[in-house]
């Protein structure tokens, strides 16, 4: 049987995130509603859902990530269709540690870079795991404590 050690998922939350999308889908919207001579035709139909895809993207936006005795578990949905899979013993080291999303990874979301991958959705604590093959990867996190300690029991073992 697997024994679960740690299990989050995040959303992107951010007040002033959601305060530009917000604003970038609806003043757009209605003026196009707004319009005398619209109607909801075809074409319009699908330039206001071209407008709103971004808010909808992000709404169902998810950084799932598990550790268990088996190892890592991640998943960004709706950008990984499947569950990753870390195993314990692929594990080198890892490290709790604070960054800036912004000038060491170029934002947030899956990010690529010199630095290693990075997955992060919100604030600016993480967890970075280094892998025997020589990958590095920052998993953020909003409980950089409980993560770091499941990693203790799961490489542990």
């Amino acid at each position: 049987m697997i024994k679960l050690f740690f299990k989050e998922n995040q959303k992107f939350d951010q007040k002033w995130l959601w305060a530009i999308l917000s604003l970038s889908a609806i003043i757009p919207v209605s003026i196009l509603i707004n319009n005398e001579s619209f109607k909801l035709d075809a074409t319009n139909f699908i330039v206001i859902s071209m407008m709103l895809l971004p808010m909808i993207l992000i709404y169902f936006t998810e950084l799932r990530v598990e550790i268990s005795d088996e190892g890592l578990k991640y998943q960004f949905y709706p950008f990984h269709l499947r569950v990753y899979e870390i195993k314990s013993e692929e594990i080198e080291k890892y490290n709790e540690l604070i960054y800036s999303p912004l000038k060491d990874y170029g934002g947030w979301g899956i990010r690529y870079g010199f630095s290693g991958t990075a997955y992060n959705v919100s604030g600016n604590k993480g967890v970075e795991i280094f892998l025997k093959n020589g990958t590095k990867i920052l998993f953020g996190t909003k409980k950089p404590n409980e993560f770091f300690e499941a990693l203790n029991q799961a490489t542990q073992q």
